[in-house]
């Protein structure tokens, strides 16, 4: 596995997961939807055609 540093605004998806991940005291996981907030995200990269 390999992690490499990336800017927020180059990928707002994960930037919006990690603050959504921050309100919680214990670990989160998703089985079938994701937070709304991330997923409004996603549909804007979507709709926008940016890669971010």
């Amino acid at each position: 596995m390999c992690f490499k540093y990336v800017l927020r605004e180059a990928n707002k998806a994960a930037h919006g997961m990690a603050l959504e991940g921050q309100i919680y005291e214990n670990p989160q996981y998703w089985m079938e939807e994701v937070p709304r907030t991330v997923q409004g995200l996603v549909n804007r990269v979507r709709n926008s055609g940016d890669d971010g």
